[in-house]
C-alpha cells in the first residue's frame, strides 16, 4: 500500500489528509508544514525523512493522526509545542533516532489525560522508541512514562 499524497480537502480546497507513506522520501520535513491549518491527516510512514520534528506542527490543531514512525528522524520530540493539539488521537514516533524524556507533565503525557480535565486532549495511542530492553545493542533512545506502546 504506497501512499499517494493529498489524499483529500475540504469544501473551501483546504487540504485536510496528507499521505505519503512508503514513498521512499529523502529530506526534512518543511516547517512550512504548519500553515496547513486544516490538516487532520498527516502519514509520513516508512520514508527516509531526517533531520528534526519541526516546532510549527504544534499550529495543526485539527490534526488527529501524525505518522512519523520509521524514518531517520533525530533531535527531541518537541512538546511543548504539541500541547495544543486536543485533537491528537494518535502519534507514532517509532523506529526513529529521536531521544528525550515523555513524562509527568510533558504536553503529551497531559493529551493523554483527558479524564481528569476535559481541557486536555483525547491522544489514545502514543507509540515511541522506549522500550528496547537488555538483550538488544540499542538502548531506549526516549524515556516515555505515558506512552501506550514502546518499541
Amino acid at each position: 500500500d504506497d501512499g499517494g499524497g493529498v489524499q483529500s480537502c475540504d469544501s473551501q480546497h483546504r487540504i485536510i489528509d496528507i499521505s505519503f507513506h512508503n514513498n521512499d522520501l529523502k529530506g526534512t520535513i518543511p516547517e512550512e508544514i504548519g500553515w496547513l491549518s486544516e490538516l487532520k491527516l498527516l502519514n509520513f510512514q516508512n520514508n527516509q525523512l531526517f533531520g528534526t520534528i519541526p516546532k510549527t506542527m504544534g499550529s495543526l490543531q485539527h490534526l488527529y493522526y501524525l505518522g512519523l514512525h520509521d524514518n531517520a528522524l533525530i533531535g527531541t520530540v518537541p512538546s511543548d509545542s504539541f500541547s495544543d493539539l486536543t485533537n491528537l488521537k494518535t502519534l507514532h514516533l517509532e523506529n526513529n533516532d529521536l531521544e528525550g524524556i515523555i513524562g509527568g507533565d510533558d504536553p503529551l503525557c497531559l493529551l493523554r489525560v483527558m479524564v481528569i480535565a476535559p481541557i486536555h486532549g483525547s491522544l489514545e495511542h502514543l507509540t515511541a522508541d522506549c522500550g528496547r530492553g537488555l538483550l538488544q545493542l540499542k538502548k531506549p533512545e526516549i524515556s516515555c512514562s505515558c506512552c501506550t506502546e514502546c518499541y
